[in-house]
């Protein structure tokens, strides 16, 4: 094991609550270092963990649970990426009045100035997340000093760096799903963990570049495509058309199209895609329905047409993680 980075797998971990603490780690771990707090002795998560000098990567898979509070704060000036997969959780600054609310499928990244404190919440349930946070002067190593994001890195303060939360889209979820875990051991899956944690990064960086234009919207027009984003969460599982959406909002279909991807980062098709997924794989791991049951709860008619849409969206197959849950 080199000084740039030690892989941390922690299995019997008694908490989800975990403070980033300035001095727990080793100065070669970087300035990333987690504690556990006390009062969550029944909560056990499954927690991976890969702690690198300049970034450190940790996955979250908290089965039914009571809510619970993760504080966190970082040594050095640091940027994170959070991703809900699964559940919802909160994010805000300790004096914050209001909490940013993460839903599935929806990440954001933050500005973490150095010993200020932060909390995340999460509400009763399961919940799955992923954050990823790198150090400040690593992160500005791979943006142009033109770029947007480079300027709200460098502004620092305990900011969000999207004004609305953005949806993972597949590309994203591939990366994730690929970090946690991979079929490499020591100084290999170490090397392809941090290659993927770049890939990660860059995927979001283009992702930014796309949805730029979404800042030049009005806000009416933001508030009627996050209300159709809502709509297609809660009646995923029908044959919802760009017609039927865009009379929701009083608007048209073509409107619907350029606007719902500008603000949402995706399609109206493949958000509608992503949620019956996700919802799938909530179904399968509590390994209580058949896969063909899974597949008319989510939507699909024929058993067949769901297992092609789950392989191409996941990259494996439904039976696999229904393996998994067994």
């Amino acid at each position: 094991m080199t000084a740039y980075g030690e892989l941390v797998t922690q299995k019997e971990i008694t908490t989800i609550s975990c403070v980033v603490m300035p001095g727990v780690l080793p100065e070669s771990q970087g300035p990333f270092g987690f504690a556990d707090a006390p009062g969550w002795e029944k909560v056990q998560p499954d927690r991976f963990e890969l702690r690198f000098q300049e970034f450190h990567f940790q996955h979250n898979d908290i089965g039914e649970a009571p809510a619970g509070t993760c504080m966190l704060q970082a040594a050095a000036e640091c940027v994170v990426m959070h991703f809900c997969l699964q559940g919802n959780c909160q994010f805000a600054t300790a004096h914050a009045e209001n909490a940013e609310v993460f839903k599935p499928t929806e990440y954001n990244m933050l500005n973490m100035p150095p010993q200020f404190p932060f909390v995340f919440s999460y509400a009763p349930g399961k919940a799955e997340t992923v954050s990823v946070f790198l150090e400040k002067r690593f992160l500005l190593k791979y943006i142009p000093q033109n770029h947007v994001l480079y300027r709200k890195i460098q502004e620092g303060g305990a900011d969000l760096l999207h004004t609305t939360n953005l949806v993972i889209n597949p590309d994203l979820h591939r990366v994730l799903h690929d970090i946690n875990p991979c079929a490499f051991s020591s100084h290999m899956k170490r090397l392809y963990t941090q290659a993927k944690i770049i890939e990660l990064l860059t995927l979001q960086i283009a992702q930014l570049e796309e949805e730029r234009p979404a800042a030049s919207l009005k806000q009416p027009v933001v508030e009627k495509m996050l209300v159709v984003k809502e709509i297609i969460e809660a009646n995923f599982n029908e044959s919802l058309s760009l017609c039927q959406l865009a009379r929701e909002v009083v608007t048209n279909e073509q409107y619907l199209k350029k606007h719902f991807k500008m603000v949402c980062g995706c399609t109206v098709y493949n958000y509608i895609l992503r949620c019956r997924m996700e919802k799938a794989k909530e179904l399968l791991l509590t390994g209580e329905y058949k896969i063909a049951e899974v597949a008319e709860l989510t939507g699909y008619k024929y058993a067949t047409h769901f297992t092609n849409a789950f392989k191409k969206h996941f990259g494996y197959l439904p039976q696999e993680i229904k393996g998994k849950a067994e």
